[in-house]
């Protein structure tokens, strides 16, 4: 069994050579939350299935036109930094509208 203190050598040494975001599936995970968040789940969800791709320094995911009819939108894509999951680039061909919270403000 590896001790505490190790451990958390081993996880250091392994965010140090390949980032936060060290593989595909986390890069995935972590834009299928923003598009769900931005668009709406039920967009994200004909947007699948998703891609992605190595960019080097970033992760690029990618999904496909989910209304062929509304092709010239463009099908979503975002790229997140390996290094510190910065979100670099986000194109979404749909977005969703969620009204400010007003609080307490009178309506006029």
């Amino acid at each position: 069994m590896v001790d505490a203190p190790l451990k958390g050598q081993l996880w250091l040494l392994s965010v140090m050579r390949g980032g936060l975001v060290s593989n595909p599936d986390t890069a995935l995970k972590l834009a299928e939350i923003l598009m769900a968040e931005i668009q709406g789940p039920d967009i994200t969800e004909g947007q699948r299935p998703f891609v992605v791709s190595d960019g080097n320094d970033r992760w690029i995911v990618e999904g496909k036109v989910a209304n062929p009819a509304e092709a010239w939108r463009g099908a979503p894509r975002i790229e997140i930094g390996k290094q510190d999951a910065r979100v670099l680039d986000v194109r979404l061909p749909v977005l969703r509208f969620i009204a400010p919270d007003l609080g307490d403000a009178p309506v006029e």
